[in-house]
């Protein structure tokens, strides 16, 4: 039988120019088809924690899975799309990109959506591949499923820790994507995904709050009830408030800065790195946010600089550049 994607799959991963070391990759046709089906079951599992409390499950396929997924992901971007309001997972954007798309707005809404990579499952995957590729078999759309997702439990899912994983979620959504933003352009609101967090603006007072009912109604359209809200995390602000987008506080000024606790939180470890009092956990964690700082708020990071010395900061954003 001939295949749309996996043929190609297999004439792009003969093609790798390490292919040697991948001893499970080097089999025929029949031997890699048997690798691709049983991959769900591949994944090693384990938790991490979360920075407002409790862990996060990952399951990371092993390295060979991984190279597959990573061509697989080459090959579907030619045919599959993703919506220019998702700004998570996409090249050229990133949660600077993503806050400075609300900068000039008064009114802020922040909703989020429940184990986002977990609710998509094998029946919306295969119904994205269907609308792709409208002459591919079931064969053929159960092997990518087996390649793309992840057995939890009784249920095909993604995983996070799968390199293929944000691609799909982001092509999942395009329909969704598009439809809310349509909705909210006749409203004059700005509207962003990033990755599980949906954030809108505007200038124009109590018009957000239609916006959740809507949100919801496009999701049971194009999800049923397996992409829902987490209601604990819709929350409403203002100019008058502080207004955070994924992390980043934009300022009355409407300008981006970290905020006043993070800053003073980096003050103070810079400080006690500069007095030999920083332990070599907390200069792993002050590198980041130096990156962060210089990303996010080029003038504070260069306000450190001023204070402690450029040879002190850049010092430590080389160690980090040379951990990485």
């Amino acid at each position: 039988m001939n295949f749309l994607v996996i043929d190609k799959l297999v004439n792009e991963i003969n093609l790798l120019p390490d292919i040697n070391s991948l001893a499970v990759l080097k089999g025929g046709t029949h031997e890699l088809f048997k690798y691709f089906n049983k991959a769900p079951t591949t994944y090693k599992c384990y938790l991490i924690p979360k920075k407002s409390g409790g862990h996060r499950l990952i399951a990371n396929p092993p390295f060979a899975i991984k190279v597959v997924q990573r061509e697989l992901i080459n090959i579907l971007k030619n045919r599959i799309q993703v919506s220019d309001s998702a700004y998570a997972y996409v090249e050229g954007k990133g949660i600077k990109a993503n806050a400075l798309e609300h900068k000039k707005s008064n009114f802020f809404l922040k909703m989020d959506l429940v184990s986002y990579f977990n609710s998509i499952d094998d029946g919306l995957l295969s119904r994205l591949i269907k609308a792709s590729f409208t002459d591919i078999s079931m064969e053929e759309i159960n092997l990518l499923n087996n390649l793309l997702l992840w057995e939890k439990g009784s249920k095909l899912c993604l995983s996070v820790g799968a390199p293929s994983s944000p691609f799909i979620s982001n092509a999942i959504m395009y329909d969704f994507d598009n439809e809310l933003k349509n909705e909210c352009i006749k409203k004059r609101i700005t509207f962003t995904r990033y990755a599980d967090d949906l954030t809108f603006s505007t200038n124009k007072k109590n018009q957000l709050f239609q916006i959740p009912h809507i949100v919801e109604k496009l999701l049971e359209k194009h999800f049923s009830t397996k992409l829902t809200v987490n209601h604990k995390k819709t929350k409403f602000s203002s100019k008058a408030h502080n207004r955070r987008v994924t992390g980043i506080t934009i300022t009355n000024q409407a300008s981006l800065s970290l905020g006043r606790e993070k800053k003073r939180i980096i003050r103070s470890m810079v400080h006690n790195y500069y007095y030999g009092e920083a332990s070599v956990e907390d200069i792993l964690k002050l590198q980041g946010y130096l990156s962060f700082s210089k990303y996010i708020e080029p003038k504070f990071f260069n306000s450190l600089k001023d204070k402690y010395g450029k040879d002190i900061i850049s010092m430590l954003l080389r160690v980090r550049k040379n951990n990485d």
